[in-house]
């Protein structure tokens, strides 16, 4: 998912749901920095007691806060960013499969993410349940693809069905793609990671798509290959859908962050989904959304 659904939707699901505007944007904001955090190592000049700092060259430091890297440099193919970026935040394991591989496959509401996000109900901290709420997220986006560079990540014939509103590096493929048809998978496997997503570009952040690919269903990895098509409309229905159900109940946990001044019969969810998963770019929408709802 992008900024429109992790940080504009979330927000005005949160005010849907009867959160106060201080703590739907507190929300928001942990949802979308998720997406945001790229700095890895911070030196603290004035250390608090709040804080338990590490200590690096002999200094007080936050290390290791990262949730994002960038996923086309080199130096962050490595298994450190994989396994506490790429996996803890983004592709959460659904632990399912004959093997290792499949396992750390990311699943919609798997055993793993659904454990985090009861306890993050639990506890009386925005932030975090702005954080769990975005891996929650990814996990309908996400699912079938891994944090790891995997071959669970290798697919072939990724197209979109429906119009698709293009980015520099999207148009670029296309111009390649038509030009050398017959050589374009082969092309495109060399030069795009089996990553993440990747080699589905952006299409499964994209809510408005229908898109098809294949990918090797064998254990083995020994060339069956499946092909499925996926309606993200429909994807990120039912993650709001559940993400609100999950505000609602934080609420009742943890009422005084509900807005008793606030008339919810004058939201329309309904309407939220349907701005969402309008064609076209996330920044409109996006205002769109906190102009309707905030």
């Amino acid at each position: 998912m992008k900024r429109d659904a992790h940080f504009y939707a979330v927000l005005a699901l949160c005010r849907a749901s009867g959160f106060t505007k201080e703590s739907a944007y507190v929300v928001a904001y942990a949802s979308q920095f998720v997406d945001d955090a790229k700095i890895n190592l911070m030196y603290l000049s004035k250390p608090t007691s709040k804080l338990e700092p590490d200590i690096v060259d002999n200094r007080p430091a936050l290390f290791n806060m990262a949730t994002c890297h960038s996923y086309f440099r080199i130096t962050t193919f490595n298994y450190e960013d994989m396994v506490n970026n790429t996996c803890a935040f983004h592709f959460v394991p659904g632990c399912e499969g004959e093997n290792f591989t499949k396992k750390l496959r990311c699943k919609e509401e798997s055993p793993v993410i659904l454990a985090i996000l009861n306890d993050a109900l639990v506890e009386d901290d925005l932030t975090k349940l702005g954080m769990v709420m975005h891996s929650y997220a990814d996990t309908f986006t996400h699912q079938g693809f891994s944090g790891m560079l995997s071959k669970v990540n290798d697919i072939k014939n990724c197209e979109a069905k429906t119009k698709v509103y293009l980015g520099l590096f999207d148009k670029i493929v296309n111009v390649f793609k038509c030009l050398s048809q017959n050589k374009y998978d082969e092309y495109f496997n060399n030069i795009v990671p089996a990553y993440g997503h990747a080699q589905a570009r952006m299409f499964p952040d994209l809510p408005y798509l229908i898109w098809a690919y294949e990918y090797d269903y064998s254990d083995e990895f020994n060339g069956a290959y499946k092909r499925v098509e996926i309606d993200n409309k429909e994807r990120f229905s039912r993650a709001f859908h559940s993400i609100k159900k999950y505000a609602e109940n934080y609420l009742t946990k943890h009422p005084q962050y509900f807005d008793g001044d606030l008339r919810l019969d004058n939201f329309d969810f309904d309407m939220l989904l349907d701005t969402l998963v309008a064609a076209g770019g996330d920044k409109n929408k996006g205002k769109k959304l906190e102009k309707i709802f905030i």
